[in-house]
């Protein structure tokens, strides 16, 4: 890959990330602590990415696939998106929050899509080189959770107004992105095409479907957990700069990312995946550890630690999976399914069950029972992990396919 398309593909990352890391982890903070919400209130509020994942992903996936360039999608979806997060900034009353969070969600999650897929589609070997550039979304991340914690914004509506300076300025930025080289496309323009027998074929694969389920189930549900409320579980034991220490996540992230291709060629598939999602379950049993145990200091920090496998050998390893099973003129379109199963019906559920287990679990002093917030998370995680260990059958063949594309 030249210097400079490494360059322009890893500034479009490094923002896309930073857009996200910016206001996602620490908004949940400011919703309970500074407007008072209640925690189902947070819960829809995070649940609006899920609301937006049942529709904006696969519309906009197709769409792109059939009509528009994806840098020129990704302008729109941007400065857009820019515009709803300053007006989230500027109300406080949650009939007009909530509201303002599903535009922006379904203006800003089929970015990840797109992103994804226009990083892909420019490059040689995915499965080796997708890794290298995909890192600089984990450090756009870091830089963001820094840059609030070391301000000590978590408490207030900045972060929203930080993501969405950096909304407008990957919008502009997207307008001077290389096309992606063209894709022969098959002829037709119904929406029906979305349904085409490629991707029906798909499902119709065991462990196609398997895999899909477990990112429905295994991963979404766990992760709504983490960003709606482990910020605000850390500063209520009284870690300063929480969104600092939850950065380090990220730094793991960036190690692993990095040695992905190596799991890869000498782990199979399925154990790196089952590994990942494991980890999201077990990871909350050390947060209900810490609850139990405040005195212990940064006995909550392996929890933090694990995110970087957690997250790699989920949902990286997932996009690298969708990108070679799916046709090259449906890769917008499958990454977009993908976006759907992770953001959509698990973690609407996740962050709808999140939102209505804390606010079971806080006294009338105002306290929060997390060991008890934590159980679920941890039961469901390590549980549902392993269905997929037990389902997912994939063939040697196939294992040895996927770091070789």
């Amino acid at each position: 890959m030249k210097n400079k398309k490494y360059v322009q593909l890893s500034i479009l990352l490094l923002l896309q990330f930073m857009i996200w890391g910016s206001w996602y982890v620490t908004t949940g903070t400011y919703l309970l602590q500074t407007l008072h919400f209640s925690g189902s209130e947070v819960g829809l509020v995070y649940g609006a990415m899920s609301v937006a994942a049942f529709i904006s992903p696969i519309f906009v996936g197709f769409i792109t696939d059939k009509y528009f360039s994806a840098s020129k999608v990704l302008a729109f979806l941007h400065i857009g998106g820019s515009i709803c997060l300053v007006a989230m900034y500027s109300y406080t009353d949650f009939n007009v929050f909530y509201p303002l969070t599903l535009l922006y969600a379904v203006l800003y999650l089929p970015t990840f899509a797109l992103s994804s897929s226009y990083v892909l589609q420019q490059l040689e070997d995915p499965s080796k080189q997708f890794p290298g550039v995909r890192v600089w979304g984990s450090i756009g991340w870091i830089i963001a959770g820094n840059i609030v914690g070391l301000l000590s914004w978590e408490k207030t509506a900045n972060p929203l107004l930080l993501s969405a300076g950096l909304s407008i300025t990957l919008g502009v930025y997207a307008l001077f992105l290389p096309k992606v080289p063209s894709i022969e496309r098959k002829s037709g323009n119904s929406i029906k095409e979305f349904f085409s027998v490629e991707i029906i074929q798909l499902f119709k694969q065991r462990d196609f479907l398997v895999f899909m389920i477990s990112l429905t189930l295994l991963y979404a549900i766990p992760i709504a957990y983490y960003y709606s409320f482990v910020n605000n579980f850390l500063t209520t034991i009284q870690v300063k700069n929480a969104a600092g220490w939850m950065s380090i996540g990220q730094i793991t992230e960036i190690g692993v990312m990095l040695l992905l291709p190596f799991f890869l060629r000498h782990f199979s598939f399925k154990w790196v995946v089952f590994t990942g999602l494991f980890l999201w379950g077990a990871r909350y049993g050390i947060f209900a550890y810490a609850a139990e145990n405040p005195g212990m200091q940064l006995v909550w920090l392996p929890a933090i630690l694990v995110h970087g496998f957690a997250y790699v050998f989920t949902g990286l390893a997932g996009q690298l999976y969708i990108d070679e099973k799916a046709p090259r003129h449906l890769r917008n379109t499958a990454q977009s399914i993908i976006t759907f199963a992770m953001q959509g019906m698990g973690t609407l559920f996740g962050t709808y069950f999140a939102g209505w287990m804390v606010e079971r679990n806080v006294a009338a002093s105002g306290d929060y029972n997390w060991t008890n917030i934590w159980i679920f998370p941890t039961v469901a995680g390590i549980a549902l992990s392993l269905f997929f260990l037990l389902l997912f059958k994939q063939k040697e063949k196939q294992e040895q396919s996927l770091p070789n594309n």
